[in-house]
């Protein structure tokens, strides 16, 4: 596994990530699915498995034997999530454990893992190390801070950096803040504390669908997004000259209707296919170029 510096403006920055023969660039979003939205799971997770998009997020928590041997996907950038969402938001759960998140992850094998963040977990550094003990260099390891209080997270982050040298932080971005300016301004001091490292620590925040966010979080130093928006809502964009594309962050729940005037490349083929199958493959082409302007952005110095 590699992860190459590519380039930089202000705190915003691309790195490659390679590991064996694949190979994904920052800024970059993984659309995530959960059981938490127990109405869609199966359908989404059973379309995205099918369809093989670049990357996708699944948490696992929620994979069962059944599941597994429609993986691994090999063509796919896969992140595995611990289970922590479903565990605070589930109302029916089961028991689960670091160990039962070791075999799921022996069994599923994935590029990206985040490691255990269950509520009340007493030992993240410990759980992280015994994690990180079992796994091959070829994997991407992410450490969570999951401390709720905004004001304490940088200290948090340093005191854990003083232990472990995680691949990626995550944190949830419920925990940044209550406002959209707190959270920034927590991101941004958890930034500042990334970039200083001497070896790169990629910044990962959780649960953060919104292109309109995503784009500002990228501009102060954010690289991984994920969330479970962009199978919840239409996302509107756009062509622009020279087939690039400026999103919106004024979605609408899903409704093909609301995309009769979109001129991408799924749309124009709307006749060809199912709604379902056309809000999705929609969605994924606007996220995948929101990611590809703000590494075009970057690139040539400027901000989106």
């Amino acid at each position: 596994m590699e992860i190459t510096h590519e380039a930089q403006f202000g705190n915003s920055r691309i790195f490659k990530i390679k590991i064996k023969e694949k190979e994904i660039f920052t800024p970059i979003f993984f659309p995530a699915v959960s059981s938490v939205d127990i109405r869609k799971f199966e359908s989404i997770l059973n379309w995205l498995i099918e369809k093989k998009p670049i990357n996708f997020l699944v948490s696992g928590y929620d994979i069962n034997t059944e599941i597994v041997r429609k993986f691994p996907i090999k063509e796919t950038f896969l992140m595995l999530d611990s289970g922590g969402y479903e565990i605070r938001n589930l109302e029916k759960k089961s028991s689960w454990s670091l160990n039962n998140y070791k075999e799921i992850i022996e069994k599923l094998e994935p590029d990206i893992i985040i490691s255990l963040d269950l509520p009340d977990n007493q030992n993240p550094i410990q759980d992280y190390l015994s994690l990180k003990s079992n796994l091959n260099e070829d994997v991407f390891l992410e450490f969570v801070i999951s401390e709720t209080n905004p004001k304490k997270i940088p200290n948090m982050l340093i005191s854990s950096l003083q232990e472990i040298q995680p691949n990626a932080i995550a944190i949830p971005e419920r925990n940044l803040g209550l406002s959209f300016i707190e959270r920034l301004k927590t991101v941004r001091k958890v930034s500042n504390i990334l970039q200083n490292m001497e070896n790169p620590i990629l910044f990962h925040i959780l649960g953060c669908s919104d292109p309109d966010s995503i784009i500002k979080y990228a501009n102060e130093g954010v690289d991984l997004f994920d969330g479970l928006g962009w199978y919840k809502r239409a996302v509107f964009y756009k062509e622009i000259k020279n087939n690039k594309y400026k999103l919106y962050s004024d979605w609408s729940f899903i409704d093909s209707s609301k995309l009769s005037d979109c001129n991408c490349f799924v749309c124009k083929k709307a006749d060809e296919i199912n709604h379902l199958e056309r809000v999705l493959s929609h969605n994924l082409l606007a996220y995948s170029k929101l990611c590809e302007e703000l590494q075009m952005y970057i690139i040539e110095g400027g901000k989106l």
